[in-house]
């Protein structure tokens, strides 16, 4: 009876449960946007952004992205013992120093595509873009919030968008998001990292192959 108990189960069919869309992480209670993630739970998070246009190598930066009805959260933690902030006299600043950033996108043509890049002491640089690299700087986030904390050159970005924000520019359901960090080694030179790695060194942050898809 055991023996054919165990022949039973072995030949009746089998079907995987779906394993969770890991990009689909939602979350229902308010976290607080300070810098200190004591409140972030069951979040997205990557570990490692790859610098293909220098040595192969990969760096510590971790980041992560958390969903609830109301809010899109997200944040970096990285290692800096390079710190290069430009004075900020204008939103372009932003550019000339160290900063992680994070870009949307409806989809893979790039037609429409939002930026946010902020440097690792909270300045911001948010513009509106189109492939390839023309940018509306003069267009912003209208409900960004951002927090920073920085101990021993251990760097601290956390930040939240509305929902209804990004719904308003046709974010929702599956969408391309790309994420990135400038290092400056001195004025002159630069690291740059990506967590998703694209087919060829000769592309830069601004084309489809370093984003991927994920779900709001």
């Amino acid at each position: 009876m055991k023996i054919l108990l165990l022949l039973s189960l072995l030949l009746s069919p089998y079907v995987l449960p779906k394993a969770q869309n890991k990009d689909c992480t939602k979350i229902q209670h308010p976290i607080a946007i300070d810098a200190i993630l004591d409140d972030c739970a069951d979040f997205v998070s990557y570990k490692g952004f790859n610098n293909l246009w220098s040595d192969n190598s990969k760096d510590n930066t971790f980041f992560a992205y958390k969903i609830s009805s109301e809010f899109f959260y997200f944040y970096f933690k990285t290692t800096d013992s390079t710190l290069i902030i430009p004075p900020y006299d204008k939103e372009l600043s932003v550019a000339n120093g160290d900063r992680v950033e994070i870009f949307f996108s409806i989809d893979k043509s790039l037609n429409n595509y939002y930026c946010l890049e902020i440097g690792l002491l909270g300045d911001v640089l948010d513009y509106k873009a189109k492939h390839y690299r023309q940018f509306n700087d003069e267009w912003d986030y209208k409900t960004l919030k951002i927090a920073t904390n920085n101990e021993n050159n251990n760097f601290i970005v956390e930040g939240k968008i509305s929902m209804s924000e990004l719904k308003s520019l046709g974010l929702e359901g599956e969408i391309f998001m790309g994420a990135f960090r400038a290092d400056y080694l001195n004025p002159d030179t630069i690291d740059w990292y990506t967590k998703t790695i694209p087919p060829s060194k000769k592309l830069d942050f601004h084309f489809p192959e370093v984003f991927e898809k994920i779900s709001l």
